[in-house]
């Protein structure tokens, strides 16, 4: 039944008061790669550079600046002064302008939002504002500025930074919503080269396929069990448990790409919420946190359950209160997102699981089942990769060493610790069909079902390059990814598509070895 409308009218005037906010969205690019202590270097650097602007205590202090962590970066809410944003980005960027290993973009956009609370009773704001502002940012590189067509129609009317903005023409960003953005730089500070997303719209190259490759995707061979179970799981869970937190363990031998698994169980869910809900404005939110491996079982549970609430509100060493690490505020903190779902991510090596780690792994279980059930909140999803020592299969001798033997008795152990764990779990928990290796025929009848490549010739020819003489030995999967990404590379050159695939020399051209280049490949 529809309200009446002096229903409608009674809400929209007891309503929370929207704002004008005119935000500086930022992130450090490639974060995830960075290892754990870089990751915190980076950033603290980063907040030690937004402190040091001039006037932050006092803007903070009037009430006309909230700051907002996001776990690569940060949001910066001003409330006042329009160019407040602009300024503040051009002194970060002249502050990192000699720091090469330091790469940031920013956006900054003008729009509505609220004024609220965290579950910490921290200032904090959501709304339209703040989600364009990191739209607008995630169309950059490193060292870009970037702002929207509603900011810069007013900044241009200001002669200090009207020669500083170059307009972009528009963009597509998530969803297939279009967005007008400018770029603004001089020559002290920005980067004036076109966003390589800029450049594949002027070039007409799609930026979710290859250009007239079909269907190629560098990551990813077989893996339809894997993705069938879960579908199955996760839309039965959506119907009959609604609320109710998703754990799934994904398991394999080190090589065999747990986390490519995972970006195409999330691009399932992205598929299947927007099928059930209809709504193609709303994204999901996903983080990695790192497991615990230190300490006493309460330690490293703490450690945990400390790193979700650091990951998705702002939350400090020296503010946090461990009693109110509960689940129930977890729920609390989530249900205030404009999320479609949120993901979490974690890796388990099993080369590390101790007399500790059943325990751990059931008190983090145990901790989602305490998540009051509100269906109002978006759906939870956990991915619990568990990544085993990878055995050596050239031959019998070599299978009957005692560490193969070792390592198949520990892939034992923990199995059969999981399978435990599903049984006893509250919440819907999963423990996916292990990831094999990939055979020739595997990828053969991948490339033909895709249609990968444009005939069958030479979709034999590749694979004969990938299996050289026919090998019968079946080859891990970053094998395979590192493969496809190479092919599409190529192809991508000969065409003249090289600025759209830059990456590539990131993961493949930095003499790393074979292990850790898959390794940076599945992490982008």
């Amino acid at each position: 039944m529809q309200p009446k409308s002096d229903e409608v009218l009674s809400r929209g005037l007891n309503a929370p008061t929207p704002e004008v906010a005119h935000v500086l969205f930022m992130d450090v690019v490639s974060y995830s790669l960075l290892p754990m202590d870089q990751q915190n270097e980076v950033i603290r650097k980063l907040q030690d550079i937004v402190r040091s602007l001039p006037d932050f205590e006092q803007t903070q202090k009037a009430m006309e600046l909230i700051c907002l962590p996001t776990g690569d970066g940060m949001a910066l809410a001003f409330f006042s002064d329009l160019t407040a944003p602009v300024r503040c980005a051009r002194h970060v960027a002249l502050a990192l302008k000699n720091d090469a290993q330091f790469q940031l973009r920013m956006g900054i956009h003008s729009g509505p939002v609220y004024r609220v609370s965290d579950i910490n009773a921290s200032r904090n704001v959501a709304g339209g504002g703040i989600n364009f502002a990191q739209r607008v940012m995630d169309c950059g590189d490193g060292g870009h500025i970037l702002i929207s067509k509603t900011t810069a129609d007013m900044l241009v009317q200001l002669s200090a930074w009207a020669g500083a903005i170059h307009d972009l023409g528009e963009v597509e960003v998530k969803h297939g919503v279009r967005l007008h953005i400018c770029n603004v730089f001089t020559e002290e500070f920005g980067n004036s080269q076109k966003p390589t997303k800029v450049r594949r719209m002027a070039a007409g190259v799609s930026s979710a396929a290859g250009p007239n490759l079909g269907r190629l995707v560098y990551k990813m061979c077989d893996r339809r069990a894997q993705e069938e179970d879960f579908r199955d799981t996760l839309l039965n869970a959506l119907e009959q448990r609604p609320g109710v937190p998703q754990v799934y363990f994904i398991t394999g031998e080190e090589g065999q790409c747990h986390e490519s698994l995972v970006e195409r169980l999330i691009d399932r869910t992205n598929r299947s919420l927007l099928t059930t809900s209809g709504d193609h404005s709303a994204g999901g939110r996903v983080k990695k946190t790192a497991w615990q491996y230190d300490g006493e079982l309460a330690q490293r549970t703490s450690r945990l359950v400390y790193s979700l609430f650091e990951n998705f509100g702002p939350l400090t060493r020296q503010s946090c209160d461990p009693k109110k690490l509960s689940a129930l505020a977890f729920g609390e903190l989530l249900a205030s997102s404009l999320s479609a779902y949120v993901a979490i991510q974690h890796e388990v090596h099993a080369a590390r699981w101790d007399s500790v780690a059943a325990d751990l792994l059931s008190n983090y279980i145990r901790f989602w089942g305490e998540l009051s059930q509100h269906t109002d909140r978006p759906p939870v999803l956990v991915f619990i990769s568990i990544i085993f020592p990878r055995l050596e299969r050239t031959s019998w001798t070599r299978m009957l060493r005692l560490g193969t033997v070792s390592a198949a008795m520990l892939k034992k152990r923990v199995w059969n610790a999981l399978k435990e764990l599903q049984e006893a779990a509250t919440v819907s928990c999963r423990v996916l069909t292990e990831l094999p290796p990939i055979t020739r025929e595997d990828v053969l009848e991948w490339f033909s079902l895709n249609q990968i490549y444009d005939s069958e010739e030479k979709r034999m020819l590749a694979v004969d390059r990938l299996f050289p003489g026919g090998a019968l030995s079946p080859k891990a999967m970053w094998e395979i990814e590192k493969f496809c990404a190479e092919e599409l590379r190529n192809f991508a050159a000969e065409r003249g598509y090289d600025d759209r695939w830059q990456w590539n020399k990131v993961v493949f051209g930095r003499g790393s070895t074979d292990l850790q280049a898959q390794s940076a490949a599945s992490s982008i």
